[in-house]
């Protein structure tokens, strides 16, 4: 087992999210599954469902395509236009950078307390300034 297997399966997430400018607090939750391709040992695929007006949206997308051997976090391919980092910071602690243009970026640090409970902070910046923050809750409902 890999270090990416423990994503694998039914979350239920709930999101904080707090837009420093305009002092605003949205939280809402969502059902996400994670389900590991079984014809590529370094590809994630992730399913986000939404209830929106009492009907269910589906999102799909790949959220991971690394070299996952020997818990390494290398990049085979870009799968997004925009460069991103992913560096597991130890055993417990996964880094995610995203540089969305020039000044903008984004920072989430992913914390795996255990295999069925992970927690996420995220941080959207403008150079150096804090635009967004997010608290994310990740409850695994079953593999």
């Amino acid at each position: 087992m890999n270090f990416f297997d423990n994503f694998s399966g039914h979350w239920i997430t709930k999101k904080s999210i707090f837009i420093h400018k305009y002092n605003a607090k949205y939280a809402y939750e969502e059902k996400i599954k994670i389900i590991k391709n079984n014809y590529a040992n370094d590809i994630y695929n992730y399913q986000s469902m939404y209830n929106i007006n009492n009907k269910n949206v589906n999102l799909y997308f790949n959220i991971f395509n690394l070299d996952c051997s020997n818990n390494s976090l290398n990049k085979k391919t870009k799968i997004i236009k925009n460069q991103y980092r992913i560096k597991k910071n130890n055993h417990d602690l996964l880094k995610v950078h995203l540089n969305l243009n020039n000044n903008l970026t984004y920072n989430e640090y992913i914390y795996f307390i255990n295999k069925n409970f992970n927690t996420s902070i995220s941080f959207i910046k403008e150079n150096k300034n804090y635009l967004v923050t997010i608290f994310t809750s990740y409850i695994k409902v079953y593999s």
